[in-house]
Formats: C-alpha cells, structure tokens, sequence
C-alpha cells in the first residue's frame, strides 16, 4: 500500500471466475432480478447478449475488470484521479450502445455521463485506511440508489457515501452488521 492506502499489485488470478459462465438454468434465474451486475465474467458479451434475449432487466458492468459488454444501462470504470481520462471513458462509453456511464475518480470523487450531459459528485472526506473494495462499494451503492428510482446525482453520492465508508477499513472489512443497516 501507498501512503493514501491504495494497493498495488504484481499480479492478479481470478481463481473460479476466470472460467464461469452461467448454464441455461442459472441464466433463466438470473433474469429474473431487478438488476443484474457483473463484475469478472468471461465473455460478458456474450452472457449480456443472452441476457437481453431473456429479459429487460438492467445490466451494468464493471468495465475495469471485465473490458468487453453487451449494451449496458450503466458502464463502470476507474479512471484513478484523472478527470480526461474519466471523460474519455465516459465519451468512449456513451459512442456504443450504453445508456449510461460512470467513472470512478478516487479521492475526486466520480463522474457520470449520459448524451451530452454530465454529473460530477466530489468525494467525501474519510481517512483512508485501504481502499481495497472502495470500487465494489461505490458500485453496490449507485445500483442501489438507482434501483430506488434515485437520480444519476443522488445515485452518484450513494456510491461515493458508501465507497469512502469501505476506506475506512482494511480490506474493506470488518464491516459490522450495525454498519450495513447505516445505509
């Protein structure tokens, strides 16, 4: 970890997810929820194609770690703390068939575009003590918000709310029930 908290890696194995992709049954099943999103899952493309065969429910995507997509109602990326780079992610995004996209931008905070307009929500103060899962808990919380028929802003400061809360422990844990019901 670095003075700020944040990691760094030498290397990375997705384990079980590297390989998975969910059978018919799994598929039928999944189809079925409110809101589906994937994080690491090979060929997502493909597993958003069949998704869309079987059902309208919104997918997003963390895009960071699984790069390939099939239309999705939110595309996520970290962009670290570089707000072109945010802004070329967004652009890139919005240019194929995805409605929406959000950029992380770490301690300044996050960035969503949707057609020309932009969302910008600055982070909230937090001493950071790992950031592992701070992305995970930005996303939990924008989809949380937006399952709640929440605004792209208000969604954008759910996820920033929740994803400073994680910084405050190592490895994003450990989270106390009590802390759970705080959101």
């Amino acid at each position: 970890r670095d003075a700020s908290g944040d990691r760094r890696f030498e290397s990375e194995d997705f384990g079980v997810t590297a390989s998975y992709q969910p059978d018919d049954t799994a598929l039928q099943r999944i189809a079925t929820a409110r809101w589906v999103h994937v994080g690491m899952l090979p060929d997502s493309r493909e597993f958003g194609r069949s998704l869309a065969q079987l059902s309208d429910v919104p997918l997003s995507q963390d895009c960071s770690v699984s790069p390939e997509s099939h239309r999705l109602a939110v595309h996520f990326a970290s962009a670290g703390e570089d707000e072109l780079d945010a802004e070329k992610i967004i652009a890139d995004a919005l240019a194929g068939p995805h409605d929406l996209a959000v950029a992380t931008l770490g301690s300044r905070g996050a960035l969503a575009g949707r057609g020309s307009s932009r969302w910008r929500v600055p982070a909230a103060p937090v001493t950071v003590v790992d950031t592992t899962g701070a992305g995970d808990s930005f996303m939990a919380g924008f989809i949380a918000s937006r399952v709640a028929g929440e605004s792209i802003e208000q969604s954008l400061a759910s996820g920033i709310q929740r994803g400073s809360f994680t910084c405050g422990y190592m490895g994003g844990w450990p989270q106390l029930r009590s802390d759970v019901y705080a959101f």
